[in-house]
């Protein structure tokens, strides 16, 4: 099982705060990463950024440098360079020097996983399904200091928003999501409706799911694992 998780990275230049959020995700990420190789399970992390902006990290793979952002196609009364998505999805091409892989998985770069979260993922492909969306649970401002396991451990709130997007090969390449832009409100709904449309077995993963469908002691754990799936730091 080998898993292609890509992730939009950002340069020296952008906010501090989100400086912060990319440390603490790509420090989360070599966690679940070991962890996933721990249970015989691969995972190459491809950063996609834009071609002036360096890999934050030397053990990432590099994608697909951008050279062109939704200023591009458009006119906007404030200006951003904001990624197109069908550009950040060409991390999962062939041009990427990577090892062909078996489920693809797209997060924001302040998203945390947890350290099973691969596992999680392996599983649901296990299971028959070929494209899923992992609902997060926000933690709120005032953890800026806790550690992965520290974050894993809370509560936080959930949230109705789309940004962990869990897929095959062959239903990404079904997806036309356009000249949609990364920063835009609907962006994770897009994506998780064509997901949806072009899958044959979707699945929407977040606590209240989990918890409503199944009631045994195995699945009671799988729920409380879900719930601390993915974190996020306002």
């Amino acid at each position: 099982m080998r898993i292609r998780h890509v992730i939009n990275t950002v340069g020296p230049s952008a906010r501090p705060d989100l400086l912060i959020d990319q440390d603490r995700t790509l420090d989360a990420i070599r966690r679940a990463q070991a962890w996933a190789s721990s249970v015989g399970i691969d995972v190459d992390v491809v950063a996609q950024r834009f071609v002036d902006e360096p890999p934050p990290a030397e053990w990432l793979l590099d994608g697909v440098p951008f050279s062109r952002s939704v200023l591009d196609v458009g006119t906007f009364a404030t200006p951003r360079r904001l990624p197109l998505l069908v550009d950040l999805l060409a991390g999962f091409g062939s041009d990427v020097d990577a090892a062909p892989w078996n489920v693809g998985v797209f997060t924001n770069i302040d998203i945390v996983p947890v350290p099973h979260f691969y596992e999680f993922v392996a599983d649901l492909h296990r299971r028959g399904h070929d494209a899923a969306s992992i609902t997060r649970r926000t933690v709120e401002p005032g953890h800026a200091d806790e550690s992965p396991a520290e974050l894993a451990s809370l509560v936080g709130t959930p949230t109705q928003g789309h940004d962990c997007f869990v897929f095959t090969p062959e239903v990404l390449a079904r997806v036309d999501v356009d000249l949609v832009c990364v920063g835009a409100v609907p962006v994770g709904r897009a994506l998780v409706l064509a997901l949806a449309m072009e899958a044959d077995s979707f699945r929407l993963v977040n606590d209240a799911h989990v918890r409503s469908e199944e009631h045994t002691s195995e699945l009671q754990s799988l729920a409380y694992l879900v719930c601390r799936l993915l974190l996020e730091k306002k």
